[in-house]
């Protein structure tokens, strides 16, 4: 299903360049969003303009894949990665209302690592140590950073602490998780099929999202400011194509070297940040941006392994 003329590697590394790509711009656009609006009216902002992946996709289907079709296993598949997403974006949400972002940023970025081992048990691959080694010092390197921004927030204490620990490890490990269920699901379709499988699972989510919002709240937002979704608009073509080649990565591709690779994304987003946003660098970055890089090399040399 895959053009049969285009070498597996150049796939992989095409798909993987571009997804990186695509998800440091993902950052930037939400950022810049997040100047215009509240981040609850940017978080459902950015949900409403997902779904242009619907209406995207099944275009993509008809013109390049026909007699394509959605299966109740890979609907199943598609439905568990998205929940599994959704999950950990709630808890990542609410750890970051709870603790200093770099800390939150240093920890859920061990997601890759927590997806190693899980891959062995429900994927049958092998941990590879260089790759293990590799994504760990990515992790520290996104740590790091993170740290740079430092606000000095309190640690939370009592209560807080223990939601803000929950928080925290169902964030790390719903994240590894998802790429677990979206590797089973490109193992019985097509990328494109997979897209729009996890799109109508999306919807799902979005609908009782926002049926929770106005229960709570109330029909009182504003989703009409021009500028918020010029950005997010931007952040859901950038997130909708980086999630088109992280689906053909993985159909090419070791789940676990995809993962390990792909989660250097914010080197990627800093770097447009530097570029984009004009912020500033300094020795902690610096030596952050070192440690990503030297764990990014290491993953790639694993490209070739299982």
């Amino acid at each position: 299903m895959l053009a049969p003329q285009i070498p597996p590697n150049v796939i992989l590394n095409v798909s993987i360049c571009v997804a990186l790509l695509c998800y440091g711009l993902w950052g930037i656009f939400d950022k810049k969003a997040l100047e215009k609006a509240s981040s609850r009216e940017v978080v459902l902002t950015l949900y409403l303009a997902r779904l242009i992946n619907l209406p995207t996709t099944i275009a993509i289907l008809f013109t390049m894949c026909p007699g394509w079709h959605l299966s109740w296993p890979l609907i199943f598949w598609a439905f568990c990665a998205s929940a599994s997403a959704f999950t950990s974006t709630i808890a990542y949400t609410v750890a970051m209302s709870l603790c200093e972002a770099s800390y939150v940023l240093g920890v859920t970025a061990s997601y890759s690592i927590v997806f190693q081992f899980l891959a062995m048990f429900w994927l049958g691959e092998p941990v590879i140590r260089e790759r293990l080694i590799g994504a760990a010092i990515i992790t520290t390197g996104v740590a790091v950073i993170g740290a740079s921004r430092n606000k000095a927030i309190p640690f939370p204490k009592g209560k807080k602490l223990a939601i803000a620990i929950t928080s925290l490890v169902l964030a790390t490990f719903f994240w590894g998780l998802t790429g677990i269920f979206d590797k089973r699901a490109i193992l019985i379709g097509h990328p494109f099929e997979v897209a729009l499988a996890q799109g109508i699972c999306d919807l799902v989510l979005i609908v009782g999202l926002f049926c929770y919002h106005f229960k709570t709240e109330g029909i009182n937002l504003r989703l009409t400011n021009a500028q918020t979704w010029k950005f997010c608009s931007l952040s859901a073509l950038a997130w909708l194509i980086g999630n088109y080649c992280y689906y053909f990565a993985f159909a090419v591709g070791s789940a676990s070297y995809v993962i390990a690779i792909t989660s250097a994304y914010p080197l990627v987003m800093y770097l447009f940040a530097l570029l984009l946003l004009k912020e500033s660098m300094n020795r902690q970055r610096l030596f952050g941006i070192a440690l990503v890089t030297l764990g990014t090399i290491l993953v790639q040399f694993t490209q070739s392994q299982i």
